[in-house]
Protein backbone atom coordinates (compact mmCIF):
# COMPACT_ATOMS: atom_id res chain seq x y z
CA UNK A 1 0.00 0.00 0.00
CA UNK A 2 1.10 3.06 -0.99
CA UNK A 3 0.76 6.43 1.34
CA UNK A 4 0.72 9.70 0.17
CA UNK A 5 0.71 12.52 2.27
CA UNK A 6 -0.64 15.52 0.91
CA UNK A 7 1.00 18.83 1.31
CA UNK A 8 3.35 17.02 3.63
CA UNK A 9 5.83 16.23 0.74
CA UNK A 10 8.69 16.51 2.84
CA UNK A 11 7.85 13.67 4.64
CA UNK A 12 6.57 11.64 1.38
CA UNK A 13 10.21 12.50 0.05
CA UNK A 14 11.73 10.13 2.16
CA UNK A 15 9.99 7.19 1.23
CA UNK A 16 11.90 4.96 -1.08
CA UNK A 17 9.17 3.45 -2.77
CA UNK A 18 7.16 6.75 -3.99
CA UNK A 19 8.57 7.23 -8.05
CA UNK A 20 9.24 10.71 -9.04
CA UNK A 21 5.42 10.56 -10.96
CA UNK A 22 4.03 9.73 -7.51
CA UNK A 23 5.91 12.91 -6.21
CA UNK A 24 5.02 14.87 -9.08
CA UNK A 25 0.94 13.76 -8.06
CA UNK A 26 1.35 14.51 -4.83
CA UNK A 27 2.43 17.94 -6.19
CA UNK A 28 -0.63 18.28 -8.23
CA UNK A 29 -2.38 17.45 -4.91
CA UNK A 30 -0.85 19.73 -2.33
CA UNK A 31 -1.58 22.50 -4.70
CA UNK A 32 -5.18 22.01 -4.03
CA UNK A 33 -5.19 21.58 -0.26
CA UNK A 34 -6.53 24.90 0.87
CA UNK A 35 -9.97 23.67 0.25
CA UNK A 36 -11.51 23.91 3.88
CA UNK A 37 -11.77 20.22 5.19
CA UNK A 38 -12.47 21.22 8.70
CA UNK A 39 -15.01 23.93 8.02
CA UNK A 40 -16.99 21.44 5.34
CA UNK A 41 -20.27 20.23 6.05
CA UNK A 42 -20.34 17.63 2.91
CA UNK A 43 -16.59 15.96 3.50
CA UNK A 44 -17.91 13.89 0.02
CA UNK A 45 -18.31 17.14 -2.00
CA UNK A 46 -15.37 18.44 -0.84
CA UNK A 47 -13.87 15.17 -1.95
CA UNK A 48 -14.93 15.30 -4.95
CA UNK A 49 -13.70 19.00 -5.40
CA UNK A 50 -10.19 18.29 -4.27
CA UNK A 51 -10.41 15.15 -7.04
CA UNK A 52 -10.78 16.24 -10.45
CA UNK A 53 -12.12 14.44 -12.87
CA UNK A 54 -8.67 14.49 -14.51
CA UNK A 55 -6.74 13.60 -11.12
CA UNK A 56 -9.23 10.94 -10.20
CA UNK A 57 -8.49 9.02 -14.05
CA UNK A 58 -4.66 9.46 -13.27
CA UNK A 59 -4.95 8.14 -9.75
CA UNK A 60 -6.62 5.06 -11.46
CA UNK A 61 -3.44 4.83 -13.90
CA UNK A 62 -1.07 4.75 -11.47
CA UNK A 63 -2.77 2.44 -9.05
CA UNK A 64 -3.19 -0.24 -11.86
CA UNK A 65 0.31 0.65 -12.79
CA UNK A 66 1.27 -0.37 -9.39
CA UNK A 67 -1.16 -2.89 -8.87
CA UNK A 68 -2.04 -1.60 -5.51
CA UNK A 69 -4.56 0.38 -3.60
CA UNK A 70 -3.30 4.14 -2.93
CA UNK A 71 -3.80 5.69 0.12
CA UNK A 72 -3.89 9.23 0.53
CA UNK A 73 -3.83 11.06 3.66
CA UNK A 74 -5.32 14.65 3.82
CA UNK A 75 -4.84 16.11 7.19
CA UNK A 76 -8.04 15.05 8.94
CA UNK A 77 -9.62 12.86 6.40
CA UNK A 78 -8.57 9.12 4.92
CA UNK A 79 -9.41 8.86 1.63
CA UNK A 80 -9.31 4.92 0.29
CA UNK A 81 -9.37 5.29 -3.54
CA UNK A 82 -9.41 1.48 -4.83
CA UNK A 83 -9.42 0.38 -8.89
CA UNK A 84 -10.72 -2.60 -10.56
CA UNK A 85 -9.54 -3.11 -14.16
CA UNK A 86 -11.19 -0.91 -15.94
CA UNK A 87 -10.52 2.26 -13.45
CA UNK A 88 -11.39 4.20 -11.00
CA UNK A 89 -14.61 3.21 -9.07
CA UNK A 90 -14.79 5.07 -5.63
CA UNK A 91 -13.33 5.92 -2.25
CA UNK A 92 -13.70 5.97 1.08
CA UNK A 93 -13.67 8.83 3.79
CA UNK A 94 -12.06 8.17 7.06
CA UNK A 95 -11.90 10.53 10.13
CA UNK A 96 -8.05 10.31 10.81
CA UNK A 97 -8.11 13.20 13.27
CA UNK A 98 -6.84 11.01 16.22
CA UNK A 99 -4.04 8.87 13.48
CA UNK A 100 -0.20 9.23 14.00
CA UNK A 101 1.26 9.70 10.89
CA UNK A 102 3.70 5.88 10.66
CA UNK A 103 5.39 4.22 8.57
Amino acid sequence: MIFILIGRPKVVAKLPEISAKMKRLISCCAQRKELGWRNSSNPVKQMNNLFSPFLRFYLSLLAKQLSQTIRITVEYLHIILKVKKNGFYGGQLYDVSRWSVGA
